[in-house]
């Protein structure tokens, strides 16, 4: 065999080794190849977690979404199992019954294996809400007027979930197991007042209104003009009225 026919069989065996390694590398691109698209994103409570839900559609599941806070500290992380569309990702961790008041900022990014497939930034202004009060009760008692129950007309302005925990006392220690942070806190005329709600926990998602039914331990009123404080971590919302504005129930 000469020089000349050594040398075509030998470039011809490259060029085949060559051919073959694309064509599988292409099959291998073309069988771990994603497509991830993200239909919606929205800010909602998730059984107590004020969460970021995602709604995608997948060609694979083996991939994870991770949620990221403006340190890069990671929060959650969740993988979708087979045939989801959806999951939440906590925006507090693993903090229950958080109602978030401040101004925050998240990323959320979709991982296969080592690539990014999405990424996106989240930024929430917080908790806000406005309150009208619908009924209070009071009555005559041998020290003067006595306010024990208001109810009162909620709506949370903000873009995340309020959460409101049912606290009997906490002198020493919360009754309740359910603990919200920040607290529920009521002030009548500047002074702190414990209560009971209806409901053990009372969730208001954003846009929602819902009414809220307080029992206050009793407390003395001393002038005719009622103010009350409602207050959660750095939201504060006024109602100002008179006992003579006061309808009493039957």
């Amino acid at each position: 065999m000469n020089r000349k026919l050594l040398y075509i069989i030998m470039v011809a065996g490259v060029l085949v080794i060559s051919v073959t390694t694309l064509f599988l590398y292409g099959l291998y691109q073309a069988s771990s190849s994603i497509k991830l698209e993200v239909k919606g994103l929205y800010i909602d409570d998730s059984n107590g977690y004020p969460s970021v839900i995602v709604d995608f559609t997948t060609n694979k599941y083996d991939f994870v979404f991770k949620l990221f806070d403006e340190r890069g500290e990671l929060i959650d992380v969740k993988t979708p199992i087979e045939g989801a569309t959806r999951v939440s990702l906590s925006l507090t961790g693993l903090k229950p019954y958080t109602t978030i008041t401040e101004p925050r900022t998240y990323v959320l990014v979709a991982l296969h294996g080592d690539q990014e497939v999405y990424s996106k930034t989240i930024t929430i202004s917080g908790a806000t809400l406005r309150a009208e009060l619908l009924e209070c009760n009071v009555k005559i008692t041998t020290s003067g007027v006595e306010l024990s129950s208001l109810i009162i007309m909620v709506e949370n302005t903000g873009d995340v979930p309020i959460y409101f925990c049912n606290i009997v006392s906490c002198d020493i220690a919360c009754i309740s197991n359910t603990v919200c942070t920040p607290p529920l806190e009521i002030y009548v005329n500047g002074e702190k007042t414990l209560f009971t709600l209806s409901d053990e926990i009372l969730v208001i998602r954003p846009g929602e209104i819902k009414v809220v039914r307080l029992s206050l331990s009793p407390i003395t009123i001393k002038k005719s003009v009622i103010d009350v404080e409602i207050i959660i971590g750095e939201i504060k919302e006024t109602l100002t009225f008179t006992l003579e504005e006061i309808s009493k129930p039957k």
